[in-house]
């Protein structure tokens, strides 16, 4: 966010805005707090009403790969089998296996078949905030030194929402 100053503050100004940032931070997390426990009530009790179903869901999944595969005749045309409420079929498909990706690395990086593989390079700016503030230079990289404001709401006022919530 922008920051735009309308006018200059005097300090007690700038103290109850400060102020006045804590209380809405504040009220935004009492508010996200009370969304989660809804949320995690809702969720448990969804998970409690919908556990059989989704486990005889599962059984049925099992059954009907069992019968698609038993009965892939039966797909030859069609390739469906459909109902008013839902529809099973067979699609081929394939997967391309790599066994040993390290061997297939070397071997494609050897015979120059870069296609096969991609490579993501990326500088570290770990490393290279090192190397600058040890007075190393490299090329196309500089270090932006700048100012962050960092506004904490008091711990007391945190700890309330998260008492409130639970």
């Amino acid at each position: 966010m922008k920051i735009a100053t309308i006018k200059p503050l005097t300090v007690p100004e700038a103290a109850a805005k400060l102020d006045r940032y804590a209380t809405l931070f504040v009220d935004v997390q009492r508010a996200n707090a009370k969304t989660a426990k809804a949320v995690a009530k809702l969720q448990e009790a969804n998970a409690d009403a919908n556990k059989d179903a989704l486990s005889e869901m599962a059984q049925i999944e099992l059954i009907l790969a069992d019968f698609a595969k038993e009965n892939k005749i039966l797909f030859e045309d069609k390739r469906k089998l459909k109902t008013a409420m839902a529809s099973l079929g067979l699609q081929k498909s394939s997967e391309i296996v790599i066994a040993d990706e390290a061997a297939f690395i070397i071997w494609a990086k050897a015979k120059e078949l870069l296609d096969l593989f991609k490579v993501d390079e990326k500088p570290v700016k770990p490393a290279c905030k090192v190397r600058i503030e040890a007075g190393e230079t490299l090329p196309g990289v500089t270090k932006s030194d700048f100012e962050n404001i960092n506004i904490k709401v008091a711990k007391h006022l945190l700890a309330e929402v998260e008492s409130a919530a639970e």
